[in-house]
């Protein structure tokens, strides 16, 4: 039975505070993950870069949808 945890990608502990705790510094983790990822930083930096990436296709993807909505 695996949980979903919340990770924020830029570590609140790193001299951030509740600014951080917006929907684009966040991606679910199953607890074996997110421990890791606060025990690695190098595993830390993949996930944050998958998270990058993830979003900057989605934000391509919103843009192609208006796009074709616009233009139909």
């Amino acid at each position: 039975n695996k949980s979903l945890d919340v990770h924020h990608c830029r570590h609140k502990g790193m001299g951030g505070n509740r600014s951080l705790d917006y929907i684009k510094n966040l991606i679910g983790l199953c607890l074996e993950c997110h421990k890791e990822c606060h025990n690695s930083s190098e595993l830390n930096r993949k996930v944050v870069a998958m998270a990058d990436n993830l979003e900057e296709r989605l934000e391509c993807h919103r843009m192609s949808q208006i796009y074709i909505m616009e233009n139909t």
